[in-house]
């Protein structure tokens, strides 16, 4: 899958007669919108309840970290 912008989202939601490729645009179209996100708030309270005892590292850490092992 390659990058598309907003406009050529847009054109093929209005262009595309196959109906694979109209589904693939709009699911593109909602990605764009936000729509296919999950809710902040319910996310946030699943990541503690099912997540709680892990540590969640961001790309820095994990960076520095591959700078002392070989594994990460």
């Amino acid at each position: 899958k390659s990058y598309k912008s907003v406009e050529e989202i847009e054109a093929a939601c209005t262009n595309t007669k196959d109906a694979a490729e109209l589904e693939a645009a709009h699911l593109d179209q909602w990605t764009v919108a936000g729509a296919s996100a999950c809710p902040r708030e319910k996310t946030l309270e699943q990541r503690d309840k099912y997540f709680g005892k892990l540590k969640f590292s961001s790309l820095e850490e994990l960076l520095r970290l591959a700078e002392t092992v070989e594994f990460v």
